[in-house]
């Protein structure tokens, strides 16, 4: 059976993970469909071994900003999230209402439970400013260069 590598997430959450799609990219991509999957890889050392990961980037932008989400998956399994709920129970225990970051839970392999005030994130910020901060939080990494929509360019003079 291929190893789950569950028991690294602690240095997942903290490594930086690249994806090579630009931001501009992820934001057509989301004005397309709402939601948005992608696929990377990360290298960790797994006691004295290396080992490739993969993990995924999902972003979802539906019925307004406090319906966003960003999360990384492995197995298909949420290991980190940030997002908005009315009411949730924090790591200390206490009802909190507003953005958290999902703590991931060694023991019961979870990130569902206990959640993190996220107090630097506002209600009425644009997408952009979601992406970025969320993907700052999680240590996403993406490829600096926009390679455009991908559609072909003609010059109207040329076409008449």
């Amino acid at each position: 059976m291929p190893n789950n590598y569950f028991h690294l997430v602690p240095h997942i959450r903290a490594e930086g993970k690249y994806f090579d799609i630009s931001l501009n990219e992820v934001e057509r991509q989301l004005r397309h469909s709402n939601k948005f999957k992608f696929e990377g890889e990360l290298v960790l050392d797994d006691d004295g071994e290396e080992a490739t990961i993969p993990v995924s980037l999902h972003i979802s932008s539906t019925n307004g900003c406090t319906a966003w989400t960003a999360a990384i998956t492995l197995h298909s399994k949420r290991t980190d999230c940030i997002d908005w709920k009315k009411t949730y129970p924090s790591i200390e225990e206490t009802k909190e209402s507003g953005w958290h970051r999902h703590h991931w839970d060694v023991e019961s392999q979870s990130c569902e439970k206990r959640k993190m005030p996220l107090p630097d994130m506002h209600e009425d910020m644009g997408l952009r400013d979601f992406l970025v901060r969320s993907f700052q939080f999680m240590e996403v990494l993406l490829n600096a260069d926009d390679h455009g929509n991908y559609g072909l360019q003609f010059n109207q003079n040329v076409l008449n």
